[in-house]
């Protein structure tokens, strides 16, 4: 169904109160959950619901997932279940999960799940909601089932886009599927708002591509046991990077030493003591983003060589 260029967004826009201008993400407002059902009521069977919901309620440990007045909602079925959690949940994350699961995986129409991702990617967008479905599975390996789409925080579209998806692009070949699988599970616990483990497991994706190029190109003796230091020094010794482009990129060395490895190792990386430690969303993006960049940029390097 396409979306349409209401009035109201117009004049909303002429009066510089166009959606987008920044970020939420902890809040779903009712328009986007109506939104989103009207979207899958077109995308899903109705007897999908049924599995759509057993699996809610056990993954919850819930009996149901939402109460019901009978006398007010009419008849009971697994679609009026679901549908009512999804509206009425007071957490924004079970409200995604909701979506993610009726998208991402076997309980859509497969000619009309583009058109419902499309969709549900624009009211995201009208909502100021900082979330993107997006497929992260692009290898299509046949150790998965099915293409597994996910929802995902963006704190910037054009990072993600040009950082994060080429990221997964590249990881997906089978060379670097450890690496791939690291770096998605540091995208849930960053969409989650875990920012402790999304360094750390950005970071452990970032070790096993250099550990994944070492291997590939015979660098070095059993480098699986190398510590990150290690790796970045046989990246440049091998001329991963050429010597003139260190010259002119002096800071690069830093960056690679310094950047990434060291924000696990002072904020996610080492036991805390007795003091809390913690870590605030705006470094763990920055850390997501740069490790995605640099992932990026070692694959493609490597890819470059002779």
């Amino acid at each position: 169904m396409p979306i349409f260029d209401l009035f109201s967004k117009r004049s909303q826009s002429q009066k510089g109160q166009s959606n987008g201008d920044y970020l939420q993400y902890d809040n779903i407002p009712e328009k986007f959950r109506n939104q989103a059902i009207y979207i899958l009521r077109r995308a899903i069977p109705e007897d999908a619901y049924v599995l759509l919901v057993h699996i809610l309620r056990e993954e919850y440990g819930r009996g149901q997932l939402a109460r019901f007045n009978l006398g007010v909602m009419g008849k009971w079925s697994y679609q009026s279940e679901f549908e009512k959690f999804l509206f009425t949940t007071p957490d924004s994350e079970e409200a995604l999960d909701a979506i993610e699961l009726a998208i991402g995986h076997n309980f859509i129409y497969p000619h009309k799940r583009a058109e419902a991702i499309e969709e549900m990617n624009v009211r995201f967008v009208e909502n100021s909601l900082g979330y993107k479905i997006d497929n992260y599975r692009l290898g299509n390996s046949p150790d998965y089932e099915y293409d597994n789409y996910r929802i995902t925080r963006i704190d910037s579209e054009f990072i993600h886009s040009e950082a994060v998806k080429p990221a997964f692009v590249l990881l997906s070949e089978n060379d670097y599927r450890g690496a791939n699988d690291e770096f998605l599970k540091a995208m849930e616990h960053h969409r989650h708002g875990n920012n402790k483990d999304t360094i750390n497991w950005a970071l452990k994706a970032f070790e096993s591509t250099m550990k994944t190029i070492c291997e590939k190109r015979k660098w070095g003796n059993d480098t699986k046991k190398y510590t990150a230091n290690k790796l970045i020094e046989l990246m440049f010794k091998n001329k991963l990077v050429p010597d003139f482009w260190q010259t002119n990129m002096s800071s690069l060395r830093s960056l690679l030493e310094g950047g990434v490895p060291t924000g696990r190792n002072r904020l996610g990386g080492h036991g805390q003591g007795d003091e809390i430690v913690d870590v605030p969303q705006h470094i763990a993006s920055y850390i997501l983003h740069m490790t995605a960049s640099t992932i990026v940029f070692l694959v493609e390097s490597e890819k470059s060589l002779n």
